[in-house]
């Protein structure tokens, strides 16, 4: 087989048991039987729900453009193919084990939409026709659509066609012999400033790969810009917001991941990795900004079987405690798709006292966030603290950077942005409640918190005044006014 033909790796045990009789070097033919490749097809999965590009204030009104949130789950595009059931590939799941293809790729990150690559010389195999769609609703002045095509295989006579349609009509289309896009990935830019009158449509990619030869159109990284934006779909926005720093003595070290060793690579340490998978630091790039602050952020990347934990035990020598004193928690995280992974603090005690817990489930975001918590000490004889961020997410690269842990007399200050994506800390009975929901401008009293008892509000303890923050909070400037989690609810059967 030649390296440029596409194959997938087909995950069904029995499959797999067959692909492994066949040699690296033979075009590996799909059965297909009534239709189906032995793969769950992606298209029969919740359709995305709409994005409404008005609240987003010029932005970009397409949800996860670079398909970094999945592959055959992917919950903001619907997909289907005749041999393949999806579009969205990764080199891992679409490329030949032991083979490499310099005709297929990603633009940017792991992900792409892979169109076409299904030639065989066997004629069991039918015409591969491809579809990618996502509902749009386009408000406001100059809309520009942006994406990136590369047809890095092609038949130099050969009529494969790739279109792109908005409800029907279409408004881009090339042949597999266009040679605007044979080297690389090429710039497409469209004017769709005549659709944006508040109407709900369908942007959809098809393409065709008609037997006897093989063409491969690779798409990455769409976006739909208002107002003559000019963000990629890769660098996110920068933060507008800036919070107020927590009160309290910073317990961890190395929060931001920006340290590295002497060649200047960065290092984990202090953190620990329990179940590792492919997770590790990552750092900015020219193209490609991956941290909220500084250069660097955790990448959780997601497989099958994911399980990993990200943990710090800080060393709490010379660090004072006393009952009543408050343990502030906050990180920031980037998790677009759908989300398995929460925050967890451990909190032991010399004493005998009950072992101290905060969880603080995180939630899916469109761009970093912050998720935070507080736990009141019910003793002053703490021996450990531990943060863990638990991971279960199989699918889509999740980013955690400034993560904080903090003793401090008072809870948490109004530090956090208001946002609907931050959920309140879950606390065990007898802690305080978080004061983390959004919006919250006044710090409850320990007469308003069950379970606690006569413990004064911060601007009632004796020396707290001194540590009251002494940043104010920049006014947000890109407040979401989406409901959490409403771009993952189906509202409409998925358009192949």
């Amino acid at each position: 087989m030649s390296v440029s033909n596409r194959s997938r790796i087909i995950v069904l045990a029995v499959i797999a048991t067959l692909l492994t009789s066949l040699s690296q070097s033979q075009q590996i033919d799909l059965p297909n039987p009534a239709g189906s490749n032995g793969r769950t097809a992606a298209s029969s999965s919740a359709a995305p729900a709409v994005r409404d590009a008005s609240v987003l204030r010029g932005v970009d009104f397409i949800t996860d453009g670079s398909v970094e949130a999945g592959t055959s789950q992917n919950p903001f595009w619907a997909q289907s193919s005749t041999n393949f059931d999806y579009v969205i590939c990764t080199v891992e799941a679409c490329v030949q084990e032991g083979t490499t293809n310099p005709t297929v790729g990603p633009r940017t990150g792991t992900n792409w939409i892979w169109i076409g690559g299904a030639y065989s010389e066997s004629a069991s195999r039918p015409n591969e026709v491809g579809t990618i769609s996502q509902p749009v609703r386009l408000t406001g002045g100059t809309v520009e659509l942006h994406f990136y095509l590369w047809i890095g295989e092609h038949d130099p006579q050969g009529t494969d066609n790739l279109q792109l349609l908005l409800d029907d009509e279409e408004i881009f289309a090339t042949l597999e012999t266009n040679s605007a896009f044979h080297d690389d990935y090429t710039l497409v830019t469209i004017d769709l400033s005549s659709y944006a009158d508040g109407t709900e449509r369908i942007l959809k990619f098809t393409g065709t790969d008609l037997q006897p030869t093989n063409t491969n159109f690779n798409i990455d990284d769409i976006s739909i810009l208002v107002n003559g934006v000019t963000v990629t779909p890769t660098e996110p926005p920068a933060a507008t917001a800036t919070p107020t720093p927590l009160p309290g003595e910073e317990l961890l070290d190395n929060p931001g991941f920006e340290r590295g060793d002497e060649e200047g690579k960065p290092v984990l340490d202090p953190w620990t990795l329990v179940k590792p998978s492919s997770d590790k630091i990552k750092c900015n790039k020219e193209d490609k900004i991956v941290a909220y602050k500084g250069d660097c952020a955790f990448r959780f990347k997601g497989v099958p079987g994911e399980n990993s934990k990200l943990r710090q035990s800080p060393n709490l020598s010379g660090v004072n405690f006393a009952e009543g004193d408050i343990i502030n928690v906050s990180l920031y995280l980037n998790a677009p798709g759908i989300p398995n992974i929460r925050a967890k603090v451990r909190i032991k005690y010399s004493d005998g006292t009950d072992k101290g817990k905060l969880n603080i489930d995180l939630d899916s975001t469109s761009d970093y966030e912050v998720f935070a918590g507080s736990y009141e000490l019910t003793s002053g004889a703490v021996s450990s603290i531990r943060l863990s961020i638990d991971n279960k997410t199989i699918s889509g690269k999740i980013y955690v950077d400034n993560a904080s842990v903090k003793v401090a007399q008072e809870v948490l200050a109004t530090n956090t942005p208001d946002n609907t994506n931050t959920p309140a800390a879950t606390n065990t009975p007898g802690t305080p409640a978080a004061t983390n929901t959004p919006g919250a401008t006044d710090t409850p009293g320990a007469s308003d918190t069950p379970g606690v008892t006569n413990t004064p509000t911060a601007s009632e303890t004796p020396g707290a005044a001194t540590e009251t923050p002494t940043e104010t909070p920049a006014a947000e400037t890109e407040t979401p006014t989406e409901t959490p989690g409403a771009t993952l609810t189906p509202s409409a059967t998925p358009t192949p």
